[in-house]
């Protein structure tokens, strides 16, 4: 079968789509009804690591973030790093990373006009 990756950004996460697969694992019971809903609700949980598609109307939220070959309808979206959104540019942040070197001497008060400066 022919296997769709992408990334996505979403609810201030970075997403990585795949498909035919599935993630392992069930945060709760519940089923969402649209990605989008699925997708927000991922990005509040400390214990979603991603969200699996599983059929029609059917989203559940996973424990699991290494995604695993299933039947042709599956699809998921593994939960990633952070990002912010400014000026249609998307940035990934990493915890624990500081970019080296300096562009100039401006500094900024807020990481918006940070952002706004570098597009």
């Amino acid at each position: 079968p022919t296997t769709y990756t992408m990334t996505i950004t979403y609810g201030g996460y970075t997403w990585a789509f795949k498909q035919p697969y599935k993630l392992s694992g069930y945060v709760n019971s519940t089923k969402y009804a649209t990605k989008k809903k699925a997708l927000k609700a991922c990005a509040k949980s400390s214990k979603c690591n991603g969200v699996t598609k599983e059929g029609k109307k059917n989203y559940r939220l996973n424990t699991g973030s290494t995604p695993v070959p299933g039947p042709k309808f599956l699809k998921c979206w593994v939960k990633g790093g952070k990002s912010v959104t400014s000026h249609s540019y998307t940035w990934g942040t990493y915890s624990g990373y500081t970019l080296g070197g300096q562009i100039g001497k401006t500094t900024y008060a807020t990481r918006s006009k940070a952002l706004a400066a570098c597009t």
